[in-house]
């Protein structure tokens, strides 16, 4: 049966989002009172009911609805910001492969209507996290099957930035680990890019972005997909710290921590086919960067993990 359209209630930001998005400014103010009259447009026009509750992340709203079909699908709208501009471009190369099936999109809106994914059920529910990072690294290999959409930026470009301005800004940091790690670090900003190959990333593939798909769990074989990327093409080996982070508390209390962020490592890579040492690297280089940031901004716990992490990632590598 189809839903009736003339049902839809009128919609109440979630505070969560409200706070986080009217904390950048006039501009989040003005998008948060502007929210609730542009999902009722986009139901209407894609001919949408709302059909459960809201949900939210720190700066997009996702309504679950149903289509004149009568088929469940996830409308999400998102504060316009940089890291999400590409997201369509690329879940529309993946078609559904390792990540959510984009079905329709507004890029004026910053909207994406999405296959309905199980939101109560994402790989951060398993108990066991080891295995949970081993099923979100199996679907590294079709993520990583697709070539980069001419609208996603270049891990490359980026790297270039950490290579110029990291030292600058460990400076700035006050100098928050020693020095020969940042240097380390900035070195290796200068050759990866160069040597890797080029693909499709998700670039944040931590266990609360992959969800369950409906109806398939008796069907290992597929039942997982990715959401929320935030797209970049480069080096598949550069994703692996989005799992290295996830559930630190699982490695920080094991007898030796820093064999247990290797090992990490050594499983992730064996279940997403990415090149060990080369995604030793990365993971280096991304813990130290973001270890920067983490310091200047005063994200004290955020700084001490990435510390552990750089630690146990910073020895000789075979490249």
């Amino acid at each position: 049966m189809a839903p009736d359209l003339s049902a839809v209630s009128p919609l109440t930001v979630p505070a969560g989002l409200a706070e986080t998005v009217g904390a950048a400014g006039p501009e989040g103010v003005r998008w948060i009172r502007d929210l609730p009259a542009r999902v009722d447009e986009l139901l209407r026009r894609w001919e949408l009911a709302v059909d459960g509750q809201l949900r939210h992340g720190h700066v997009a709203l996702v309504v679950p609805v149903r289509r004149l079909t009568g088929e469940p699908a996830a409308l999400k709208v998102g504060w316009p910001h940089p890291e999400a501009e590409p997201e369509a471009a690329a879940l529309r190369a993946w078609a559904g492969r390792g990540a959510v099936r984009l079905l329709d999109h507004d890029a004026e809106a910053w909207a994406l209507l999405l296959e309905r994914l199980d939101p109560d059920h994402d790989l951060d529910s398993l108990p066991d996290v080891e295995g949970a990072c081993d099923e979100a690294a199996l679907l590294l290999p079709a993520l990583h099957a697709v070539d980069p959409p001419d609208e996603v930026p270049l891990v490359a470009d980026l790297a270039r930035d950490w290579e110029e301005h990291l030292l600058g800004r460990w400076e700035r940091a006050h100098a928050p680990f020693p020095r020969r790690r940042a240097e380390e670090a900035r070195e290796l900003a200068g050759v990866l890019p160069a040597e890797g190959p080029v693909r499709l990333l998700h670039w944040d593939l931590h266990l609360a972005n992959v969800l369950a798909v409906p109806g398939t769990e008796a069907d290992p074989e597929g039942r997982w997909r990715a959401i929320d990327p935030k797209p970049l093409a480069g080096d598949p080996a550069a994703e692996a710290l989005a799992l290295l982070r996830n559930r630190d508390e699982a490695w920080a209390a094991a007898s030796d921590p820093p064999a247990a962020i290797r090992g990490r490592l050594a499983r992730v890579c064996e279940s997403g086919g990415l090149d060990p040492d080369r995604a030793r690297a990365w993971a280096l280089l991304r813990a130290v960067v973001d270890h920067v940031g983490a310091a200047r901004e005063g994200r004290t716990a955020d700084a001490r993990v990435l510390d552990a992490l750089a630690a146990a990632l910073a020895t000789p590598r075979a490249f």
